[in-house]
């Protein structure tokens, strides 16, 4: 292969097998980084022991409504925090 002056062309580029296995090395590290936060994530933040059912509701005028939300858990002495939307 003919050397190029750098100076001139700049650096002499990867070849495309090379950039290919960057690529996919890049591709598998975010899969598997995604993969870990969710396996983390999910047990923390996951749903499973809290349920909530609408029991009912009224409204009263045009800008407030009365609503009726049940909420069960297993474990009453953990905090949960309900977001009524």
């Amino acid at each position: 292969m003919i050397e190029r002056p750098t100076a001139r062309y700049g650096q002499q580029r990867l070849s495309r097998s090379a950039r290919r296995w960057i690529v996919i090395g890049l591709t598998a590290l975010v899969v598997i980084t995604g993969v870990a936060i969710a396996g983390v994530a999910f047990p923390r933040f996951g749903s499973g022991d809290v349920k909530g059912e609408l029991g009912g509701y009224r409204v009263l005028d045009p800008h407030t409504v009365d609503i009726t939300i049940s909420v069960t858990r297993d474990d009453p002495s953990r905090p949960v925090v309900c977001i009524v939307r």
